[in-house]
């Protein structure tokens, strides 16, 4: 099987598995117990807090473990504004569990704002200038695009909104961007000198780490009341009996995928991209792009039937993010300017450190075959 829809997720790396499973089954503990081996394994969720950390950039104390990205940014989303007085700013382009936060914060009364998004996917810095005012309480900018895998500068857009207001909080999803920019650990080593960035969410599942698992990152300076509440864990912001196993292996994950080199990555996205650019795809995105990610488009076929034959020859791909609703619907392509036809013919590959470019010459040489087939069955 040749698996290109690891942005949907990712299989974990063996060495994330025999760590979970050790702590599944010899060191099952409860971390909150008193006695030694509910200590111990507090101490060691301490140390691989302070591995992911690292990895972001951030104190371990700032870091939070989640279920999920998803949970993380409905925290961050639903308790970063305090009241109805104030408007959120949130762009076009972002992961389901934003866009539904925004309409949830909607129908309580609140302003929601919505930032266009540019023909390459990333977001128009212009307009989020425009509509950010001294009323804005947040706002949320996906990091890199989990539809197309175009890259904001987050940076600059928090200097934008802070410029704007300095008191409105400004979060991102980084779920798609965690340990896969060159530069992270320059783009996020200030952040606590100079209070650029508020709230940042990452997952595992997306780097080779378990399902389950996620985190926030909550500046040191910044307050947010629990979403989840109950036994106080994670220092009485996030309730729960601690998912000791997950844990663990996202901390493993990220020693792993650190260690990996995205020139692999480069060469298959490159390769895939500009041979089905000759072939008649459409490049959906920006020039500027993690290479995780690939978006194209054909009008001339129906990709919902070139998924299903292909993952008859053992070729699985995505057709877009996994949380969407339907294809011809996909709201962040329909944002950036992607007809219906476009839409209904698009394609997301999404690639991972253990995939080849011998895999990447065999799903071409399938995908250029069944287009051919598609394209003279449905072209009109």
């Amino acid at each position: 099987m040749i698996y290109f829809d690891n942005a949907s997720t990712t299989k974990p790396f063996n060495s994330v598995i025999e760590e979970m499973n050790s702590f599944n089954s010899e060191y099952f503990f409860n971390p909150s117990a008193l006695y030694k081996e509910g200590l111990a394994v507090n101490r060691i969720i301490d140390g691989a807090r302070e591995v992911v950390a690292n990895k972001l950039g951030v104190a371990s104390e700032e870091l939070y473990f989640t279920s999920s990205a998803t949970e993380a940014n409905n925290w961050a989303l639903l308790n970063g504004i305090k009241n109805k007085k104030g408007n959120v700013v949130i762009s076009q382009g972002e992961h389901a569990s934003i866009f539904e936060c925004g309409n949830l914060l909607r129908s309580r009364g609140i302003e929601v704002r919505w930032v266009t998004l540019k023909k390459d996917g990333t977001i128009d810095l212009n307009d989020l200038e425009n509509k950010v005012d001294e009323y804005t309480a947040l706002s949320s900018i996906i990091h890199v695009s989990n539809e197309t895998g175009a890259i904001n500068d987050i940076k600059l857009a928090s200097n934008i909104i802070k410029n704007k207001n300095p008191n409105t909080l400004f979060h991102a999803d980084g779920a798609a961007a965690f340990c896969k920019i060159s530069n992270f650990n320059n783009i996020m080593r200030d952040i606590n000198r100079v209070n650029w960035l508020d709230f940042y969410t990452i997952s595992a599942h997306k780097v080779c780490g378990p399902k389950g698992i996620g985190a926030l990152y909550i500046n040191k300076n910044r307050t947010i009341a629990p979403l989840i509440v109950g036994g106080g864990q994670e220092r009485g912001q996030r309730s729960g009996t601690e998912n000791t196993a997950a844990i663990i292996g996202f901390a493993q994950a990220v020693k792993d995928f650190s260690l990996t080199s995205s020139n692999m990555i480069k060469e298959i996205h490159d390769y895939l991209k500009n041979s089905l650019m000759k072939c008649g795809w459409m490049h959906n995105g920006s020039e500027i792009n993690t290479g995780y990610i690939l978006s194209l488009s054909n009008p001339k076929i129906k990709a919902e039937i070139l998924m299903r034959l292909l993952s008859e020859e053992g070729v699985l791909i995505g057709l877009g993010s996994a949380c969407a609703n339907k294809l011809s619907q996909n709201r962040v392509l329909s944002a950036l300017g992607a007809t219906k036809t476009q839409i209904e013919g698009s394609i997301r590959l999404s690639f991972c450190p253990t995939n080849t470019i011998d895999e990447a010459k065999i799903a071409l040489s399938k995908i250029i075959k069944l287009q051919k087939i598609l394209e003279g069955k449905l072209i009109k």
